[in-house]
């Protein structure tokens, strides 16, 4: 995060194959690497800033890192499924254009190509 003199510090890493974030979280009581399994560098912060809190309530390392690799996206937020050499990423669920930003920016960091995108965005009454 930005500012240094924070107890939690942390920084992200991310795959360029998968897409994904290692997150490495830094505090005089926790030192974690962590992969993240949501995607999106608003995922990562997410997790960054839920495992500060735990941890300064008390939850142990172990018990983060556990909770952590079972995470799962919400139903049609963001999921995002491989098949053979296709992405599809489902971002359906009262989609928005900064959902539909980050639904791109995790496309682009899929290695997979060629890239298509298909959908609409319209408001039902």
């Amino acid at each position: 995060m930005m500012n240094n003199t924070a107890e939690y510090s942390g920084s992200t890493e991310m795959d360029n194959n998968s897409g994904l974030y290692t997150l490495n979280i830094t505090s005089p009581k926790l030192n974690l690497k962590v992969n993240v399994p949501l995607y999106g560098f608003h995922s990562a912060h997410n997790v960054f800033v839920a495992s500060a809190i735990a941890n300064h309530v008390g939850l142990k390392k172990s018990d983060l890192t556990t909770a952590i690799k079972k995470l799962l996206p919400s139903k049609q937020r963001l999921n995002v499924t491989k098949y053979k050499k296709m992405v599809l990423i489902d971002d359906t669920y009262n989609a928005n254009p900064d959902s539909m930003i980050a639904a791109l920016i995790v496309l682009d960091s899929i290695n997979i190509f060629p890239k298509k995108i298909g959908g609409s965005f319209r408001r039902y009454v």
